[in-house]
């Protein structure tokens, strides 16, 4: 009896470090699945957060492309140079159409020039008459600041005109 004891208790003992090994085994893989599960989680949050920050370099790019575009376009149908929209004409064709507006132009401000000088003239001649009233004179001063203003309006044109054309001439 004795020999059976402690035969059971040694089956016994066996069995129970058997489960033990087997448990022990059996988590150490539940831990490696778990790792591998974790490490996959991990793999596709990270290429997720790559295709992510792919697509919003991707977008900021376009957008700045298309601000280009639109920044060149605006250069493109903007500037004051004459000849950007001279429609059917050829370049020869415009040029002489140009030339004479400008001819055209000064011509006007030379006859505006002219009647000024009318103007002062006859004001003046107004003015040597002595039997003019206090009112009168006020309307001749008044005129006569006019005529100062028109002429200062008219040099500045001319100028204008004349720069415009030297810069014509030398684009030619």
């Amino acid at each position: 009896m004795k020999k059976m004891k402690v035969v059971q208790l040694v089956l016994v003992s066996m069995m129970l470090i058997t489960t033990s090994f087997s448990m022990a085994q059996g988590k150490g893989k539940d831990l490696e699945v778990k790792k591998e599960k974790m490490e996959k989680k991990m793999d596709e949050t990270r290429e997720q957060g790559k295709e992510k920050a792919k697509e919003k370099s991707d977008e900021a790019k376009e957008k700045m492309k298309e601000a280009k575009e639109r920044v060149k376009e605006a250069k493109e149908n903007e500037g004051n140079a004459y000849g950007k929209e001279k429609g059917e004409l050829s370049g020869k064709e415009f040029g002489k159409e140009r030339s004479e507006q400008a001819k055209a132009t000064l011509k006007k401000l030379d006859e505006q020039e002219t009647r000024i000088n009318e103007l002062e003239t006859k004001l003046k001649k107004a003015k040597q008459d002595k039997n003019l009233s206090q009112e009168r004179l006020e309307k001749i001063a008044k005129a006569e600041e006019r005529i100062k203003e028109t002429r200062e309006k008219l040099e500045k044109a001319k100028q204008n005109m004349q720069m415009q054309m030297q810069e014509g001439e030398s684009q030619e």
